[in-house]
């Protein structure tokens, strides 16, 4: 599923730019401009759910932990001497809300743990001057307190988290699956009856941009040949160098020929360059799932290419 949304994602993108580039067009025409208003306000409603499904959380829980962890070894600590204290002085009622260990009180759920926390606070309140026969020290009972205060603050975080990620990832779907719902039922048959006898160009780019692509069908990201313009013969050990993506690729095939399996969209600057031959500079427009076929020929000069 999450593939499937990432391709949808991405064919967004490509009809945010068909908008763009024909809005006036697109305007002038009142049931195109009412559908592609409606899938506008769809889109940027998925924005917005793809975002929250995306944003890490991990922060959050591994800070909860960590607070369990250190108001667990206090409650431990504590409760072993009011414990003590309670069999010194015939306290047996209290007994069993004072036993357990560190493991058993990490294991317990939020709201027994607090539940814990909670007694133990209380019972340290109760004794009053009394604290002292306990060996526990007024300090010490403050800094359970404080604990015991950060962790009811952490406690609902992630589980409210979740239960918004979860609404979240169930939203995104419902409207990724309207946007698609309405390209197919509804803007798709009005495009093709005002556009595809009377300007099949335009009603071509409009399939493209809305195009998804199915999911495990990623073609090659870039793929061509680099041949000598003269010999026409292939160009030994020819690099394409795509600096923002941090690829510097080689060919190796004896036919001159190349490919780039992968590549995010974007507009990247490319350069070809190879032993004894001018420099070859261009622009490259990278679509999710398209192809960019690059047939570069390139001039003989005099002295080497190195690689800076």
């Amino acid at each position: 599923m999450q593939k499937s949304l990432e391709s949808q994602k991405e064919m967004h993108r490509t009809f945010y730019d068909f908008i763009v580039l024909n809005q006036a067009k697109l305007d002038a025409i009142p049931v195109v401009k009412e559908i592609v208003d409606l899938q506008q306000i769809k889109m940027g409603r998925f924005d917005i759910l793809w975002e929250l499904t995306q944003t890490n959380h991990s922060g959050t829980t591994i800070t909860k932990h960590n607070t369990k962890a250190l108001a667990a070894n206090y409650l431990n600590r504590i409760n072993l001497l009011f414990y003590n204290y309670c069999q010194k002085t015939d306290k047996m009622v209290d007994l069993p809300n004072l036993k357990g260990s560190v493991p058993f009180y990490l294991a317990l759920s939020d709201e027994k743990f607090i539940n814990k926390l909670d007694f133990t606070c209380r019972f340290g309140d109760n004794l009053g001057d009394q604290l002292t026969e306990t060996a526990v020290s007024a300090e010490e009972l403050a800094d359970l307190k404080v604990l015991r205060s950060s962790y009811i603050d952490l406690a609902p975080r992630p589980r409210e988290v979740l239960s918004s990620t979860k609404i979240a990832n169930r939203e995104l779907k419902e409207v990724a699956a309207e946007i698609l719902n309405i390209n197919k039922n509804r803007l798709d048959n009005v495009m093709q009856s005002l556009f595809a006898g009377s300007d099949p160009e335009f009603y071509q780019t409009y399939l493209e941009a809305t195009s998804v692509e199915k999911t495990g069908c990623r073609k090659t990201a870039v793929s061509g040949s680099i041949i000598d313009k003269d010999s026409k013969l292939p160009v030994p050990q020819a690099h394409i160098l795509i600096p923002e993506a941090g690829i510097d690729h080689m060919g190796t095939s004896k036919k001159g020929g190349f490919r780039i399996k992968t590549l995010n969209p974007g507009t990247y600057q490319v350069q070809i360059k190879a032993v004894t031959y001018k420099t070859i500079s261009l622009e490259l427009v990278h679509r999710y799932g398209e192809t960019n076929v690059l047939e570069v020929e390139m001039e003989t000069e005099n002295g080497q290419w190195v690689n800076e």
